[in-house]
């Protein structure tokens, strides 16, 4: 296989930049019972790794494949800091996320808030625990609930 994207976990959650993220995060359950399921079901077969598709390898099974998608193998392509992804639509598609925006924007205003008050040097310490351990976002999934689109 090949990696097509990969970021922090909440950027990843709030905002896939590739179609296979999409449909991964359309079948997470969700603990709301009021949450209609937006689940995106794959059509067609995995490709066989020993005959793999020209272009890239999502295209046979992608609900927005291009014909540049079949021709052109992508390449990862940093589009924010560290959130690579390789698809050759990123910038024309908006992808549904797991997290809605809003909570998007709390963790964003939150650590904002946190950092300007302990300064820059604990900005990155969060973020390099974060990243390394992920606990964090899970003591969050109660409050993420709430935000969950």
């Amino acid at each position: 296989g090949n990696i097509v994207e990969t970021a922090p976990a909440q950027e990843l959650y709030a905002n896939p930049l590739h179609p296979y993220t999409e449909a991964l995060l359309s079948a997470v359950p969700r603990t709301d019972p009021d949450h209609e399921p937006n689940r995106i079901l794959l059509s067609g077969d995995v490709p066989n790794p020993a005959n793999p598709p020209s272009g890239c390898k999502f295209h046979p099974r992608c609900r927005y494949a291009q014909p540049v998608c079949s021709q052109e193998n992508p390449h990862l392509v940093e589009y924010s800091p560290d959130h690579y992804a390789a698809c050759h639509l990123v910038n024309e598609l908006e992808l549904l996320a797991l997290l809605n925006k809003a909570f998007h924007q709390f963790l964003e205003a939150s650590l904002s808030q946190w950092t300007s008050r302990l300064g820059r040097g604990l900005q990155n310490l969060i973020y390099t625990i974060s990243s390394l351990t992920r606990p964090i976002y899970r003591d969050l999934l109660p409050l993420a609930n709430y935000f969950v689109t």
